[in-house]
């Protein structure tokens, strides 16, 4: 999945920008708190992934570079939700990715859709996320309700009522 939101990313910022320009993406994710261990596995396999897409740029000669810059948000959504607003007005972020929990990811799409910065691929299950009023959050997954109706039609399908 994270290959996919880069990609994503990359389609839709590289082509706006110079040969030598950096693309700032913001994440605001549990760091402390109750799902700090979570919200460390979702940083730690972001940034390696970002790592390997500027070390293969840089083997190929391209001086662009994306920066993801993380900020812990304690699993508290007026935190995500001021942490998202820094991130684009002070830090510069392009866009914002892969938030975690419903409540925080809402908050974070509030801002999304107030400062007109995509915020690509929360992690949260929540059909309210995938309102077509939210023009500027892209899920990349299935809500709760569309899982829990294919595990329930599986289940089903092999016997297990």
């Amino acid at each position: 999945m994270i290959r996919f939101i880069a990609t994503t990313l990359i389609c839709v910022f590289g082509f706006h920008l110079n040969a030598n320009a950096q693309i700032k993406i913001g994440m605001v994710l549990p760091l402390t708190g109750p799902l700090a261990a979570t919200g460390a596995d979702i940083a730690a396999g972001t940034q390696a992934y970002f790592t390997a897409i500027n070390a293969a740029a840089a083997g190929a000669g391209k001086a662009q570079k994306i920066e993801l810059i993380i900020e812990d948000d304690g699993f508290d959504p007026v935190k995500s939700e001021a942490l998202a607003r820094s991130l684009v007005q002070e830090r510069g972020v392009s866009a914002l990715l892969s938030c975690f929990g419903t409540v925080n990811c809402l908050a974070i799409a509030k801002v999304a859709e107030a400062l007109k910065v995509p915020l690509v691929g929360p992690i949260a299950g929540a059909p309210v996320l995938r309102k077509a009023d939210n023009r500027h959050v892209f899920s990349v997954r299935a809500d709760a309700v569309e899982e829990v109706g294919a595990l329930v039609a599986y289940l089903k399908g092999i016997g297990q009522n």
